[in-house]
């Protein structure tokens, strides 16, 4: 294995371009005819893309569809060659970057393993060895199959089998694009789980994921891309919050889009937001980042409260919150669209929002605001996932999802209709203590 103070991998100065055909000849007749290869435009996938991954970590490659995330990791497992630039990997590599990729739709799966180990550079005794844990790793359907062709899988057991060999070779490196998602939640967890143990003993693991909040808890570092070019390294939830706040909210309801340079807006700025608790204080812890977390539980009164400031007076802006989970999805965007408000604001002011019962489940949320024209299309100021905080649960409260939704259960098993056991505080009830 490399030395660890030498990178596991290293691109140097790396650009990727692929032909965007206008207008294409669709055989030798039609080129002879025309006399022209083809109308096309260059369409640089990677400008200029340098990084080192250390060896031994679990590095996160982020960016929205298109910004070259899957051709950077294609280029690191040699299917791709960049077109300016290298890239030098230290040690055994090993990919999972799509489905079904490497494997033979005739062969059965025992075949395919062998193929594979093969390709990955094992010998057939070191397949031997290793079999029964692969087959074990990818679980009872594709144990029960393995003696099928590989054309009678599903996408699961797909990818069930194609990862259980990339991680079972012993791979130095360990290149994965966003097809575990087309895994089932246990098997995620499974794979999670062989990530750490990766990493742990020392081996490299780069990883290309839209689940924000995975690549964030898992990476020890982060690399957005953004068009082709990088765009930010570091530590992984900053790099995760700085792309999401450059994501746009879309509309009123969306908490704000950017302003339009076509209209001019009125300057009305945000000067706070805070999140405080109804009836009882919050605690605060602080996190790694140095900043102040609110902790409250599902359940509890609230109080969002948003600071602004204006030099004119401006006509019936509206004002709007978003709290988002931690990999960017909306769990609550209220504004005051459809509320009464003064026909204008002036000087400085605070807007509230009182929430009775915060019906989110346990996990960490971010705290944005924004200030819209009268007709709610336009931004004049926004302030995006500015406050950190975490929900604990109630007891005993819901687990999963975004709302927590605080019923209780009834009917005949559990001793008549409203009667059975509680899922968290009733409606009407107070903020959980």
């Amino acid at each position: 294995m490399s030395a660890p103070s030498e990178p596991a991998i290293t691109v140097d100065h790396v650009s990727k371009r692929f032909r965007r055909y206008m207008v294409k000849n669709q055989s030798v007749k039609s080129a002879l005819f025309k006399r022209s290869r083809g109308t096309y435009e260059e369409n640089w996938v990677l400008d200029d893309v340098s990084l080192d991954i250390p060896t031994g970590s679990t590095y996160g490659l982020i960016g929205s569809n298109g910004s070259g995330k899957s051709t950077l990791l294609k280029c690191m497992a040699r299917i791709l060659k960049p077109d300016k630039g290298s890239i030098t990997v230290n040690g055994r590599l090993s990919a999972l970057i799509e489905l079904g990729a490497g494997f033979h739709p005739e062969l059965s799966g025992r075949e395919n393993v062998y193929l594979n180990g093969a390709v990955l550079g094992l010998k057939r005794r070191e397949i031997d060895q290793r079999f029964d844990e692969i087959v074990s790793f990818a679980g009872r359907q594709v144990s029960e199959a393995i003696d099928q062709p590989i054309k009678t899988y599903s996408s699961g057991m797909y990818v069930r089998l194609g990862f259980s060999i990339a991680v079972n070779v012993e791979p130095e490196v360990l290149l994965v694009d966003e097809v575990l998602a087309v895994g089932d939640e246990e098997f995620q967890r499974r794979c999670h789980q062989r990530f750490e143990e990766l990493s742990s003993s020392g081996r490299t693991v780069v990883i290309v994921s839209h689940a924000l909040s995975t690549v964030a808890a898992m990476c020890d570092q982060v690399a957005w891309l953004e068009r082709g070019k990088l765009s930010h390294v570091g530590n992984p939830q900053q790099v995760v919050d700085s792309y999401l706040t450059r994501l746009d909210f879309g509309n009123a309801a969306g908490a704000g889009g950017p302003a339009s340079p076509a209209r001019a807006l009125p300057d009305v700025r945000i000067t706070d937001i805070t999140l405080d608790g109804v009836g009882r204080p919050l605690d605060h812890t602080t996190t790694e980042l140095g900043e102040q977390v609110a902790l409250v539980r599902s359940g509890q009164s609230v109080r969002l409260r948003m600071g602004y400031e204006t030099d004119q007076a401006v006509p019936t802006p509206v004002f709007a919150l978003a709290i988002h989970t931690l990999d960017g999805t909306l769990a609550a965007n209220p504004s005051t669209l459809a509320t009464a408000m003064p026909e204008k604001v002036d000087g400085t002011g605070v807007v509230e929002l009182e929430v009775p019962s915060l019906m989110l489940v346990p996990g960490a949320y971010t705290l944005g605001a924004a200030i819209l024209d009268a007709g709610g299309e336009h931004a004049i100021d926004k302030k995006l996932r500015l406050v950190r905080f975490e929900v604990a649960g109630a007891d005993p409260g819901e687990v999963r999802g975004i709302v927590a939704l605080n019923g209780r259960w009834g009917g005949s098993l559990l001793g008549g209709s409203g009667s059975g056991s509680g899922s968290g505080p009733g409606p009407g009830a107070g903020p959980a203590r």
